[in-house]
């Protein structure tokens, strides 16, 4: 705390200097006691003039050095260097500082407006020997004429680049407060160059890059149509964006085939990182829909290559951000979804790892949203998801203790259910029915909610599943009064469901008074239109088969709620209302003429 408030207060800039590289040290260190109390010290809001003086100071400092360099490129270069390093130094620490305060400067503005004009001028301003003096060489900071620390090595990882916190604080920033157009224009001239191969990726690396596309990708989805089209005038900006997004990932790939031990991690590191921040900017493209199959085609063929590549290799940290940037993306985008399953049918393995203990919550859920994605699309699409073998995982996934998976799963084994019976006897094998019943007495909503339709298509389409569902009649029968109209209208369709095909659960419904509670379901005013729908097509069900359309004949309560409907202004306007009517009445028997 003594360090962040003397020292950065300090008009010794070699003294803030070193105190920014002390405190950033320490804040990298979260498990250690003092990193709280230098955070606590940051988050001092009189310390917030100073980190914008020192980030308009770096910019001062790297136009001077801009100008002598300009003047006499070769016999001023070391005072250039002088200059630049400990302000580049400076400036990435204090960034680094801000990302880890959570705290947001007294003026947005000037500080995005430093910012932006730091990296413009890091990336197109100065000369190519004094960047080359920044990425390689040390930086003096105890004032006594000798370079003492080295950047590349000691200070910074290598794979990562000195300015990288800049280009962070800029995305982060840019989620809540917008730049200008020169501002946004400068941004794309410094990608623009950062893509010819010769900028020392010491300096800015693939996932600083990445981080000034994601400032970009944030401005074209909150900007107005004016900026919007702006941007376009100045480049086709999604191929544009396509073209970077690709590169970005490509160059961070590269890295992983360095030759020794240590070249690896470090590579595994920076495509990591790499891909985790890329993946906004690949969002924003499938946001804005203007990829072409082609493109997709292209993105979804290098996911799938790189993929096995790393499976294959061990690298788990490089492959999850992968698999999680491709697998939120096909969540968003059908294309997407489609192009993925057909290039993982190829390789299987690389899915299936997604269900390895240890794989994150979240990843599980994008993985289990984009196959119902895709099983509810079209059930020609059900033997590529059994290919890829997931069906057995997300049946496991029915017994996880997260709820959020319990209910994903049993979403993606009712749409697996919708269009035929294709997985009727794996289902069996794996004790599907049992484990549905009890999930529908789930204490999470959701689940029960999304259990019910599960129930109702693996009933629908024969009924071989039926009799190892009869113990699912009751809990559905109670879901019928549920809080939840949606919950309630599954319910209704999974008894209806469990009589489409078969009589063996006839004594059973009886035997639960299910005929009784669908119409009680009907009578009850507070009961969703759409809900009751579907309990009235599901009792015209039920009353096809002898047991329950003799119970339905001796209860009056039907007689009146047919009636009652026969009189409503929605069975007079619902075509489908009327029909369902019709049905139940034509099997009841029951009259209706003083309607």
């Amino acid at each position: 705390e003594v360090l962040s408030v003397t020292a950065l207060t300090s008009d010794d800039g070699f003294l803030s200097a070193q105190a920014s590289l002390v405190l950033q040290a320490v804040l990298e260190h979260r498990q250690l006691p003092a990193a709280e109390t230098v955070r606590n010290g940051l988050a001092r809001p009189d310390l917030w003039p100073r980190v914008l003086e020192c980030s308009n100071a770096a910019v001062s400092a790297m136009e001077a050095a801009a100008a002598i360099m300009e003047h006499s490129l070769n016999s001023q270069a070391p005072e250039a260097d002088h200059h630049v390093a400990p302000s580049v130094v400076e400036a990435s620490c204090l960034a680094e500082m801000a990302l880890h305060t959570h705290t947001q400067p007294t003026s947005w503005q000037d500080w995005g407006q430093a910012l932006v004009s730091f990296v413009h001028r890091l990336v197109n301003v100065l000369p190519d020997p004094c960047l080359r003096g920044i990425e390689a060489t040390t930086v003096e900071l105890d004032g006594d004429g000798r370079p003492s620390w080295p950047v590349s090595t000691q200070t910074w990882r290598v794979s990562t680049g000195l300015a990288d916190p800049i280009c962070q604080l800029l995305a982060t920033m840019s989620a809540s407060q917008r730049l200008d157009l020169e501002q946004l224009s400068q941004l794309v001239t410094v990608v623009a160059a950062l893509t010819d191969g010769n900028f020392p990726t010491n300096v800015i690396s693939a996932v600083g890059r990445a981080y000034l596309l994601n400032t970009l990708c944030h401005h074209l989805l909150q900007a107005e149509a004016t900026m919007a089209a702006a941007l376009d005038s100045k480049l086709a900006v999604d191929t544009w964006l396509l073209s970077q997004w690709s590169l970005v990932v490509e160059e961070a790939w590269t890295a992983v085939a360095m030759d020794t031990d240590d070249g690896l991690e470090e590579g595994f590191d920076q495509l990591t990182n790499a891909l985790l921040v890329s993946k906004f900017c690949l969002e924003t493209l499938v946001e804005r829909r203007q990829m072409t199959q082609e493109d997709v085609l292209e993105v979804c063929e290098s996911v799938v290559s790189w993929s096995q590549q790393l499976l294959t290799r061990g690298c788990q940290a490089p492959l999850r951000a992968l698999l999680s940037m491709a697998l939120h993306s096909a969540v968003l985008d059908d294309g997407i979804a489609k192009a993925m399953l057909d290039g993982f049918v190829q390789a299987p393995q690389v899915i299936l790892y997604l269900f390895r203990d240890g794989t994150s919550i979240s990843m599980m859920q994008d993985a289990l949203t984009w196959l119902t994605r895709l099983a509810r699309s079209s059930g020609s699409r059900y033997f590529a998801i059994d290919k890829l073998g997931v069906f057995s995982e997300a049946v496991r996934c029915l017994q996880h203790g997260d709820a959020r998976l319990r209910a994903r799963a049993c979403n993606l084994l009712g749409n697996c259910y919708r269009h035929s019976s294709f997985f009727y006897n794996e289902s069996e094998r794996l004790g599907v029915p049992s484990q549905l019943t009890t999930l529908l007495s789930d204490p999470d909503p959701e689940v029960k909610k999304v259990a019910a339709f599960a129930v109702g298509n693996l009933a629908f389409h024969s009924d071989l599943l039926v009799s190892r569902l009869r113990n699912a009649v009751s809990p559905l029968t109670d879901l019928l009064e549920d809080d939840n109209a949606r919950t309630q209208s599954n319910a209704a369709g999974a008894l209806g469901n469990l009589t489409r095909n078969s009589d063996s659960l006839d004594q059973d419904f009886v035997h639960k008074r299910v005929p009784e509670r669908l119409v009680e379901c009907l009578a009850t005013a507070d009961v969703a239109i759409q809900t009751k729908k579907v309990a009235l097509f599901s009792l015209g069900t039920v009353a096809k088969w002898p047991q329950c359309r003799a119970a339905l004949q001796a209860t009056s309560a039907c007689l009146d709620t047919v009636r009652a409907l026969n009189r409503s202004a929605d069975v007079r306007q619902d075509a489908d209302f009327k029909s369902y009517l019709k049905r139940l009445v034509a099997r009841v028997g029951t009259q209706t003429s003083e309607a």
